[in-house]
């Protein structure tokens, strides 16, 4: 099975970007891989710590 989204929808439910999207990559905002709550989800750019592109990613695509 293959799943395609929008980047940035990384929390139920799939199919829309939320309040609830925002603030999952913002509660993980300055986590990298070795630091706790690490989640590659949340790097939306896979730059392998979770910023501002990150967050503004999702909320450029906020209601998607």
């Amino acid at each position: 099975t293959v799943m395609v989204g929008m980047p940035g929808d990384v929390v139920p439910p799939y199919g829309v970007i939320d309040m609830k999207d925002i603030a999952y990559v913002a509660k993980r905002f300055g986590t990298t891989p070795s630091t706790p709550l690490w989640d590659p989800n949340a790097d939306i750019d896979g730059s392998e710590k979770v910023d501002m592109r990150d967050i503004s990613i999702v909320a450029r695509n906020f209601g998607m």
